[in-house]
């Protein structure tokens, strides 16, 4: 990635809430995964508290790995068309903090927390909430139910088809 587009992911990620957020809450651990220039990773490092890991890109089993070693999936992101990694995180009984951004609240619906865009405050005390909560199941019972993967698939063919 170019530096740039990694200063653009930082800020339509909002990193900069999960960095507060792991300041805030010093007893959680906390991990960022996703691709990072090697410089960006370098400066998330060197700005993470000690209770955040930056572990950059992982394969599809070392997310998998690491949402099934997860409590809560926090992302209080700008923009999201859809959220697949909040979806498979839901999956895996992640409890979402998210944004009250685009689609990423139709992705939670009651099956976990959503809080106002850029509120640091609001989401640290939203993810202390979701480690105590028990909606591990809700979420997981929620992508289960109403994003299957079969109907995306679907959904997915369909907007091929109509485009040849």
């Amino acid at each position: 990635m170019a530096g740039v587009d990694c200063l653009e992911h930082f800020k339509v990620k909002r990193l900069d809430v999960v960095l507060d957020v792991a300041r805030e809450l010093r007893a959680v651990q906390f991990y960022l995964a996703g691709k990072n220039s090697a410089e960006w990773k370098e400066r998330l490092v060197a700005s993470s508290p000690e209770n955040l890991s930056v572990l950059g890109e992982r394969d599809d089993r070392g997310l998998l790995r690491l949402f099934r070693q997860s409590k809560v999936y926090l992302q209080p992101s700008a923009h999201e068309s859809f959220g697949v990694s909040l979806a498979e995180a839901m999956a895996c009984e992640c409890v979402p903090v998210v944004s009250d951004r685009y689609a990423l609240p139709e992705v939670v619906g009651d099956a976990g927390f959503i809080v106002s865009y850029g509120d640091d405050v609001a989401t640290a005390k939203a993810t202390e909430r979701a480690l105590d909560s028990e909606l591990g199941r809700a979420a997981r019972r929620r992508i289960v139910e109403r994003f299957p993967l079969e109907r995306r698939e679907k959904a997915l063919v369909h907007a091929i088809e109509s485009l040849l």
